[in-house]
């Protein structure tokens, strides 16, 4: 097989089928589709099964749920192919994506090709390209340059399923999602595959169409966002950055606004009149001297500034005063205007 084609599933039974067939109707029949049940509850297992008993190129692996980044994971244990795609359950591919991009893959001997996507919005009904900064063959350093404000107003360096990747990098280096996330795993898997990758050609047709309305995973249902772990992401784009020689003045400003604004939205979170607590919660962050150096206290938000400007100075009893008088003040307001 040339091509191997990982979809992890949880309760997608009402795309599955359309999402399926478009890989199936692939003009480039030289693949393998390798469907993760990840404990669906739905009847995805039996659709998933039903195409596997038509097609020979498929394979379904049913697992206990365990999350998404466990499920890819599987997925490229199992895969043979000489190229890897990632594609969701709840998505669907144009016809001739595979063709496509095998060909440009052969034709520029490509290390992972980045395209354009298509996000549709199920519950609002439209849709929106989004659009790549480059097009063509690019060496990796220029997708370097600028790769920060890229990723924070598009996020198309860290979406799992516009790329097209040579699989040998991922087996050299033993690439793998990490499965203690539940939020931009994608990225954090990406972050570390950028450091290897020498080319990247950027393909400026939407052959994807991401569909937005579904979890990915039931292990990210009930969950509350972890805004120190997705800080520790953006720790480790900082970090790749570096590794590229491309943590410029521009890079850095955005990685460190973006972390800022994680501390900020978890300071938020874990605020609830409790002082000690509070106050426990705080010392995370002053523990932690990869968050403190990067605290940027520019932000457009004054009152941001000023607390970042106390944390700086570990004066945690201000900043505990300063969000007991905001938080109370909301709560009052808010029942008056019951």
């Amino acid at each position: 097989m040339n091509v191997s084609i990982i979809m992890p599933v949880y309760n997608k039974e009402k795309y599955l089928d359309k999402s399926i067939k478009s890989i199936l109707n692939q003009t480039y029949r030289n693949f393998e589709l390798i469907i993760v049940n990840d404990g669906s509850t739905d009847n995805s297992s039996y659709i998933c099964h039903r195409f596997e008993q038509e097609d020979s190129r498929i394979k379904v692996i049913d697992i206990e749920n365990n999350g998404v980044s466990n499920a890819r994971n599987i997925g490229i244990k199992n895969a043979n192919g000489q190229y890897v795609q990632f594609i969701d359950g709840d998505d669907y591919i144009d016809e001739d994506m595979i063709e496509s991009l095998v060909n440009l893959s052969e034709k520029y001997n490509t290390d992972i090709i980045i395209t354009a996507i298509k996000k549709i919005d199920l519950k609002l009904k439209k849709s929106r390209e989004v659009v790549l900064p480059f097009s063509g063959l690019k060496s990796v350093d220029d997708m370097m340059d600028n790769f920060a404000q890229v990723q924070k107003e598009t996020g198309i360096y860290g979406c799992v399923s516009n790329k097209f990747i040579r699989k040998s990098i991922i087996d050299k280096y033993n690439l793998k999602f990490d499965k203690k996330l539940w939020l931009a795993e994608d990225l954090d898997f990406y972050l570390e595959l950028y450091k290897y990758v020498t080319n990247v050609y950027f393909c400026n047709k939407s052959y994807y169409s991401y569909v937005q309305e579904t979890e990915n995973s039931s292990t990210t249902s009930n969950k509350k966002h972890d805004y120190l772990q997705q800080a520790e992401i953006i720790l480790k784009e900082k970090e790749m950055l570096n590794f590229k020689n491309a943590l410029n003045e521009n890079n850095l400003n955005v990685v460190n606004s973006v972390i800022t604004d994680f501390i900020m939205s978890y300071i938020h979170q874990r605020f609830d009149y409790n002082y000690k607590h509070f106050i426990k919660d705080l010392d995370v962050i002053i523990r932690n001297d990869k968050f403190m150096s990067s605290i940027d206290c520019n932000s457009s938000n004054k009152f941001t500034n000023k607390i970042m400007k106390l944390l700086l100075k570990y004066k945690k009893t201000s900043i505990y005063i300063l969000f007991f008088t905001r938080t109370l003040l909301r709560d009052i307001y808010r029942k008056i205007k019951k």
